[in-house]
């Protein structure tokens, strides 16, 4: 098995389908943010950031792809490929094919997409400061805060209900007269 790709970890949410040969992945948890404090989470193993295998520990996931299987791997979850060998015994495809896959990339992160620029953008908008740095909190608050909220319209709610205190006279209670 030749290493096609070292660990890294990528800022998009990555579907492959393998359209033809295969190929061996290794999907890993994510190491804690503040390991790297000052490494981007989304981009470890790529430019000067360099991402060990001992930094990871076990594969949470360890298959070969072959044509017609998909593959679905988280932003920022750490994952290797190889080629599979055809003179190893590990081919699957018998006489072996050259591997192809068709990879999509979807891009929450990088169009912000994610509660902690959400919440950014309304302190932005409130002309408040932010002081929180996500890479420092405890990493399952870090990877709650990156996903993506349920619609991207999901502080509607929460101006719907200002909306109906500020009519029913401001007070929180619904005692305004307003109503």
């Amino acid at each position: 098995v030749k290493q096609s790709a070292p660990p890294h970890t990528d800022k998009q949410d990555v579907f492959v389908l393998q359209m033809s040969g295969a190929k061996h992945w290794r999907v890993y948890e994510p190491p804690p943010p503040s390991r790297r404090p000052g490494s981007d989470p989304l981009a470890r193993g790529k430019g000067d950031d360099k991402l060990c295998l001992a930094e990871l520990g076990e594969p949470l996931l360890e298959t070969v792809l072959t044509p017609g299987q998909l593959l679905y791997v988280p932003a920022g979850f750490p994952h290797t490929t190889s080629t599979v060998d055809p003179h190893d015994g590990s081919h699957v495809c018998d006489p072996p094919e050259p591997s192809v896959g068709l990879t999509v990339g979807i891009d929450t992160h990088i169009w912000g997409l994610n509660y902690f620029s959400s919440r950014q953008g309304a302190l932005a908008l409130a002309s408040l400061p932010d002081q929180l740095t996500p890479t420092q909190l405890d990493p399952d608050k870090y990877w709650r805060g990156m996903r993506v909220p349920q619609s991207v319209g999901f502080l509607r709610a929460h101006a719907e209900a200002a909306g109906e205190e500020e009519r029913a006279g401001g007070d929180g209670g619904g005692g305004g007269g307003g109503g």
